[in-house]
């Protein structure tokens, strides 16, 4: 994996561009997992809330 990176690093135009687009497809993501985890939590909760 590791030289694999290393290669991937010789096309420097490439990588700044990736680097550059990366973060708003990232922010969408943790958007997402976050608001997912929120309802995972909250239907356990109602759950073992019912279970009691």
């Amino acid at each position: 994996m590791r030289k694999h990176l290393w290669k991937s690093c010789g096309d420097g135009g490439d990588v700044s561009k990736r680097q550059r687009r990366a973060p708003s497809p990232w922010w969408w993501v943790r958007i997402i997992i976050s608001s997912l985890l929120m309802i995972w939590r909250t239907v356990i909760w109602v759950l073992t809330w019912h279970d009691h």
